[in-house]
C-alpha cells in the first residue's frame, strides 16, 4: 500500500480552531487525567501522542480539515502495549454538532472494537482484533462510509474486517464527521468495558499513539 501523508501540524497552537489538527487541553469525564496540549509533539514527520502521570493526549481535526458524511478516511498508527483500564481510540470520526460517531477503539486489553453512536444512541460494540495481536504494531486502519448504498465498512490493513449496514444496524451516522485520535486512563465507573486501570509504575512511565500519516479519497 503506497505512503500516507504526514499530518499538517502547521497552526497546532492552543486553542487556534483553524489550524488543521489541534491538540486538546481539556478534561474528559470518562478519563482519570486531562488532555494536555503538551502531550501532542512531532518526531520528524510523526505524529507523538503520550500520556503519562501528568496527562494523556486527544489529536482532533479542526477548521482546516473539511468534515464530511462518506468516503475513505485512512490512517497509519502504531499501537502501544495495551493495558487494563486504557482506552486507546487509535482513530475515529466525529461530529462536534450531532455527535454522530464511528469508532476503531481499543478497550484495554479486550481487543479492538468497531462502533456506531447516533442520536444519543449507539450499536453494540463489535470486537475485530485481538488486543495482543496490535500490542506495539504498526497498521493501517480506515474507515469506508457509503451513504448512497447505505454501509460502514471497518478496515484493517486494506482488509475490511467488519461492515454496518444501515437496514440492520440500530444507529447509523449520516453527518459530516472529521477524524480524531485519543488515548486516556478511564475512572473506575468504566472498568466493566475498559478493565480496571492500576495507574503508572513511575514518572517515566508512559504510553505512545503515534500517527504516520492520515488521507481522506
Amino acid at each position: 500500500m503506497a505512503t500516507l501523508p504526514a499530518l499538517d501540524m502547521r497552526g497546532n497552537v492552543l486553542w487556534n480552531w483553524s489550524a488543521p489538527w489541534l491538540a486538546s487541553e481539556w478534561g474528559s469525564v470518562l478519563g482519570v487525567v486531562p488532555w494536555k496540549f503538551d502531550h501532542v509533539t512531532t518526531a520528524g514527520t510523526d505524529v507523538v501522542l503520550t500520556m503519562n502521570q501528568s496527562g494523556a493526549a486527544q489529536l482532533q481535526a479542526q477548521g482546516a480539515t473539511p468534515a464530511y458524511s462518506q468516503g475513505l478516511w485512512e490512517a497509519d498508527v502504531s499501537i502501544p502495549t495495551l493495558r487494563s483500564g486504557v482506552d486507546v481510540a487509535a482513530f475515529y470520526l466525529y461530529s462536534n454538532d450531532t455527535k454522530d460517531e464511528v469508532d476503531f477503539e481499543f478497550f484495554g486489553t479486550l481487543g479492538l472494537f468497531a462502533t456506531l453512536h447516533s442520536g444519543g444512541k449507539s450499536s453494540d460494540s463489535i470486537k475485530v482484533a485481538e488486543a495482543a495481536d496490535f500490542n506495539g504494531r504498526r497498521a493501517r486502519l480506515g474507515i469506508k462510509i457509503d451513504q448512497s448504498n447505505g454501509y460502514i465498512a471497518m478496515m484493517i490493513d486494506g482488509r475490511e474486517v467488519h461492515r454496518f449496514q444501515r437496514a440492520t444496524a440500530p444507529v447509523f451516522p449520516a453527518s459530516a464527521m472529521k477524524p480524531f485520535f485519543d488515548l486516556q486512563p478511564g475512572t473506575p465507573a468504566q472498568d466493566s468495558w475498559l478493565g480496571h486501570w492500576n495507574g503508572f509504575s513511575s514518572q517515566a512511565d508512559q504510553m505512545q499513539l503515534i500517527i504516520h500519516g492520515y488521507r481522506y479519497s
